[in-house]
C-alpha cells in the first residue's frame, strides 16, 4: 500500500528498467521514490511500492540493478 504522499504526489517518472521477456517497463518517480509498471502490450499501467516482478533489465546498474 502506498502512502499518502505518494498518492499526492506530483510524479515526475524516470524508466529504469526494461522487462526480459514481456513487453514493460519499469518508471520510477525521483520526488517520491514510488514504482509505476507499465505494460505497453495490453496498455496498463499501476503503480507499487517494489518492482515486485523478477526479469528487469536495469539501464543503469547503480541504480538497483540485479
Amino acid at each position: 500500500m502506498l502512502k499518502l504522499r505518494q498518492y499526492l504526489c506530483r510524479h515526475y517518472f524516470k524508466i529504469i528498467a526494461n522487462h526480459r521477456s514481456v513487453s514493460e517497463n519499469l518508471w520510477q518517480c525521483k520526488k517520491c521514490g514510488v514504482y509505476c509498471i507499465q505494460h505497453w502490450g495490453i496498455g496498463v499501467s499501476y503503480l507499487h511500492k517494489t518492482p515486485h516482478i523478477d526479469g528487469w533489465i536495469y539501464k543503469n546498474q547503480s541504480e538497483g540493478g540485479k
